[in-house]
């Protein structure tokens, strides 16, 4: 089925929470491919419709999403069934956000006395489904894919489950609902969340008239999610009578990260004087981008998600970015390998628990590192387990 966004500000951020792992017959397609604009009447939201009003909304939505996370991971579950092999095919370990979930799905899988390979296809496509078709042939029992679009590989995905092997995904989209295994989180409430808090954070920093700039990387479809929930916010703005709007939107692609997008990030903001903020759809894209604003010596307040350690150093050194909205990507490699678990031992896979989370210079992980969450939850899965 198709998910609606929630509509209320403060719930909305709550249901996320109890999106976490879930079977993808829950997941559904994306709810706004066409960047949810919805017109004088905003996102269908009930946000309200007077400028005073709407800044206290926003407020309560950045309050909430920045707050201290109390959600634990499971308190039971299954035993380790062991003796499994793990493939982690993530779209490229270039990228951060595709390589620490599949690093964490590994240390997971290592935790449990697993075995896990890291299949790396260096973001093409092509060579994804050749993995998923290797790991099947060469007999992993489970394959765990990181930010791939699993319309892009579906066939092989499909060989995969025919073949009884177990497949989960880190922000999975446009998948056909039996497919996987397991989703996390909730597709695609989660990311659709994100980009609205984060276009509530943009409104907080530049007010009313806000002009954004973004460079969006569509071809995952958490980003395509992430960049509808932005431009609710924005199409919600506009209803209370602010002035906000998308002065430039831009694609690029993982394979441009090094080589073209620093140049390009430069030339958008160069063209655009009157853009106050600059939107991209994941970290990796916003260091590289923010790189090439530094060599053109060029600034603008770049916002961003994920929370990859060098985005997190740059809020904390006021270098470029301002904002992301982080995963735990720990913990999400620990949810999949718990479900895959509960599978094979019988049992159905569950919510795991976690969120997103807006971390900005006031909230950032004390120790310097990423962000994985605000509770260790590693403990947790090793007692459920059995495990030391």
């Amino acid at each position: 089925m198709t998910l609606a966004p929630s509509k209320k500000a403060l719930a909305f951020l709550g249901l996320a929470a109890a999106a976490a792992l879930t079977l993808s017959a829950c997941a559904g397609p994306t709810t706004a491919t066409d960047g949810g604009g919805a017109g004088k009447s905003g996102s269908d939201r009930d946000a309200p419709t007077n400028i005073e009003d709407f800044t206290a909304y926003a407020e309560e939505i950045v309050a909430e999403a920045s707050a201290e996370q109390t959600n634990t991971a499971p308190t039971e579950g299954p035993e380790i069934v062991e003796g499994k092999k793990i493939a982690v095919i993530p779209c490229s370990m270039a990228a951060e956000g595709c390589a620490r979930p599949a690093n964490g799905a590994v240390h997971a899988a290592e935790v449990a006395g697993w075995t896990a390979d890291i299949l790396d296809p260096g973001g093409d496509p092509s060579k994804m489904a050749s993995l998923i078709d290797q790991a099947v042939a060469t007999g992993y029992d489970g394959i765990v894919l990181t930010a791939i679009d699993v319309q892009s590989v579906q066939a092989s995905v499909q060989k995969a489950i025919d073949a009884d092997v177990l497949v989960g995904n880190f922000a999975a989209s446009d998948a056909e609902p039996a497919l996987l295994t397991t989703n996390v989180p909730l597709f695609p409430e989660d990311f659709f969340n994100a980009g609205y808090a984060m276009g509530a954070k943009m409104f907080l920093d530049q007010g009313k008239d806000m002009k954004v700039a973004m460079l969006t990387g569509t071809e995952f479809g958490s980003i395509r999610e992430r960049l509808a929930g932005t431009k609710a916010f924005i199409d919600d703005c506009k209803a209370a009578g602010g002035g906000c709007e998308v002065v430039a939107e831009e694609n690029f692609l993982v394979t441009d990260l090094v080589t073209s997008l620093p140049g390009q990030t430069a030339a958008m903001v160069r063209s655009h004087p009157d853009a106050n903020a600059l939107w991209f759809g994941y970290d990796a894209g916003a260091n590289f981008g923010i790189q090439g604003l530094e060599e053109a010596k060029l600034t603008i307040d770049t916002y961003g998600f994920d929370a990859n350690v060098a985005n997190l150093q740059r809020i904390a050194d006021d270098r470029g970015q301002v904002a992301t909205a982080g995963s735990a990507m720990a913990w999400i490699g620990f949810g999949i390998i718990d479900n895959f678990n509960r599978v094979w031992a019988g049992e159905e896979v569950i919510d795991q628990g976690m969120k997103f989370k807006l971390l900005m210079a006031d909230n950032l992980p004390a120790d310097g590192g990423a962000w994985d969450g605000d509770v260790d939850v590693e403990a947790g899965y090793k007692s459920i387990w059995g495990v030391s």
